[in-house]
C-alpha cells in the first residue's frame, strides 16, 4: 500500500499543537487540499472559531429538516 499525498498531510496536520498552528498549515496547503475536494475556508473558520475542540455533529434533529 502507498501513502497517498491527503495521508501525509493529514497526519502532519493532526500532529501539531495548537489550533494557530494548525490554521497556517492549511493556509500553506490549501492548494493540494482543494485537489481533494475539501473548502479549506470551512475548516479554517472552524478551527478560528473553535480551536482544537473535537467537532460535534448536531443532535438536534431540527438542524436536518
Amino acid at each position: 500500500m502507498t501513502i497517498s499525498k491527503l495521508q501525509v498531510i493529514y497526519s502532519h496536520f493532526q500532529s501539531l499543537p495548537t489550533s494557530v498552528h494548525k490554521v497556517q498549515y492549511l493556509q500553506d496547503n490549501k492548494t493540494d487540499l482543494e485537489k481533494y475536494n475539501i473548502d479549506v475556508n470551512k475548516l479554517i473558520k472552524y478551527y478560528e472559531t473553535h480551536g482544537d475542540k473535537a467537532y460535534k455533529p448536531s443532535t438536534n434533529k431540527s438542524d436536518f429538516f
